[in-house]
């Protein structure tokens, strides 16, 4: 009787083929997207998504690098994504975490002591009070969070790209205050274009440029619409381009969005639809398919970004939010 030798080895060599093949083919669709850059969109008071789907591109998934290394990942932010870009580069970003969580918490506080000091006010006449006030606290947070030392100033120069809108025309502020008005319309008359910047002249022309990027009137003023910088009138970055990426880096940089209706026709979209084709994020919020939190749902989402109170309430909700759809990007492009 004959052994079937040649028959078994024959099969045991497809076999083997057939799951080299299979292996290669899994391994081809796990090579991680490649990154090389981040760009952050202004969030107003919507800070703790960025900083949740933040906490998360710098972990090492699985045996993954990390997409985001601050300090040697090239990133770019308009507004309040500037504000993360530069901070997270100089520091930690559990201390960013922090000092935004006070930050948020003093608004309230402020926003309290007005419904006493104002018996007949409610919550809307107060937030109307107090918007405009925002500079100060605002300047407090990024001075405390921006390095003090030449190395950690370093990390920033050519690394991090602010955007800012710069004004041409002629026009006189400070403008007369009215209570509720705001004269952000005045400054959206003029033609403007976006400046990129990324070479900064020592710490304080840091500072002075973040507060540039993220000078929106109505919230950090109620008397001017414009700020001055290096002898330029400039406000917000968002007015030009609200999620910028690091010059060269369009096709490899990861576009983060705080904003729920960003880059959409301008209508509210019902979170149980998936965002249009057209949407220009990779991550934003309800990415993961996960419910937006109960106070900010659908058109309350982009609402809440300047009502300190709901983002407070609605913290760890936002925060646990950014998380899972950071993860869903990463688990998608092979990162995790």
């Amino acid at each position: 009787m004959t052994t079937p030798h040649f028959s078994s080895v024959r099969t045991l060599s497809i076999l083997l083929s057939c799951l080299c093949l299979l292996g290669a083919s899994r391994a081809a669709a796990a090579k991680p997207k490649k990154i090389d850059a981040v760009g952050w969109s202004g969030s107003a008071l919507l800070l703790p998504y960025h900083i949740g789907v933040l906490s998360e591109l710098v972990k090492r998934h699985s045996s993954n690098k990390a997409v985001y290394k601050p300090g040697k990942t090239l990133t770019a932010g308009t507004s309040g994504g500037g504000f993360i870009a530069m901070a997270t580069t100089s520091t930690h970003w559990s201390k960013l975490y922090y000092e935004v969580h006070r930050n948020i918490h003093d608004r309230v506080e402020e926003q309290k002591a007005c419904l006493v000091n104002n018996p007949t006010y409610n919550a809307e006449n107060c937030s109307m009070a107090l918007m405009g006030t925002g500079y100060a606290s605002q300047k407090a947070s990024i001075n405390n969070l921006l390095s003090n030392s030449s190395k950690g100033l370093a990390k920033i120069n050519g690394r991090v790209t602010l955007a800012i809108t710069q004004l041409f025309g002629n026009f006189t502020e400070p403008y007369p205050s009215i209570p509720g008005v705001f004269p952000g319309d005045k400054c959206s008359q003029l033609d403007n274009s976006t400046l990129y910047v990324s070479k900064f002249n020592g710490r304080q022309d840091m500072l002075n440029g973040m507060m540039a990027s993220s000078f929106y009137s109505g919230i950090v003023t109620s008397h001017n619409c414009s700020y001055s910088w290096r002898n330029m009138t400039v406000r917000d970055g968002g007015w030009s381009d609200n999620l910028p990426c690091p010059a060269g880096k369009n096709a490899t940089c990861l576009r983060v969005s705080a904003h729920y209706d960003l880059y959409t026709d301008g209508t509210c979209q019902d979170t149980s639809l998936p965002p249009p084709a057209r949407f220009m994020a990779d991550i934003y919020p309800g990415k993961s398919g996960n419910p937006l939190p109960k106070l900010m749902k659908g058109c309350l989402w982009d609402a809440a970004s300047i009502n300190a109170t709901t983002i407070l309430d609605s913290w760890f909700e936002i925060f646990d939010l950014a998380k899972a759809d950071a993860l869903a990007w990463l688990k998608e492009n092979g990162h995790a």
